[in-house]
């Protein structure tokens, strides 16, 4: 009883892990450095719950993998650009794709997240009510195009943020 109990502490915390890590990688500030330490801080906690979830099932492990992949990326970035290097080499290929980077790595950990949930359910013998999960792939991929429209103003700002809260919750509970 007591090693269900504690499988269930674990989970709870991993669970959580990454259920924060999601939302703060999900939030772009862009004032008083919090560009750099939301995505900073959001890699570490998607790695340590990841980690913790990773002998769950194959897509938990590529989670992980991915969340690996993520926090190299990043300090990598960050290190990048404590430097003069950004200033230099501007003009170079390897700046210039750093967004479709960053856009995979959240997409893909996103989607096997979404397939890591939907197995677990899947071999649990549940049924497998994963909506949440894929509704934040939904939502990131509409951010994503309304960036990409450069579309502006209150009404979208409202928009996102009343979506990102319904999203986020439904993923919560």
């Amino acid at each position: 009883m007591k090693k269900k109990c504690d499988m269930a502490k674990s989970w709870h915390r991993a669970s959580l892990l990454v259920f924060t890590g999601m939302v703060l990688g999900a939030l772009t500030l862009n004032f008083r450095g919090l560009e750099y330490i939301l995505p900073a801080v959001s890699a570490v906690l998607l790695l340590l719950g990841f980690r913790s979830l990773r002998q769950e099932n194959s897509w938990f492990m590529g989670c992980y993998i991915l969340a690996v992949f993520r926090l190299a990326y990043i300090f990598a970035y960050l290190l990048i650009h404590t430097t003069i290097l950004p200033g230099l080499l501007r003009d170079f290929s390897i700046f210039s794709a750093s967004l479709p980077v960053s856009l995979f790595l959240s997409f893909a950990t996103y989607f096997c997240f979404w397939m890591a949930l939907h197995t677990m359910k899947t071999e649990a013998g549940e049924e497998p009510r994963t909506a949440a999960a894929f509704a934040v792939i939904v939502w990131y991929a509409v951010l994503c195009l309304l960036a990409l429209l450069d579309l502006q103003g209150l009404l979208f700002i409202g928009i996102a943020l009343v979506s990102f809260i319904l999203v986020f919750y439904n993923l919560s509970i």
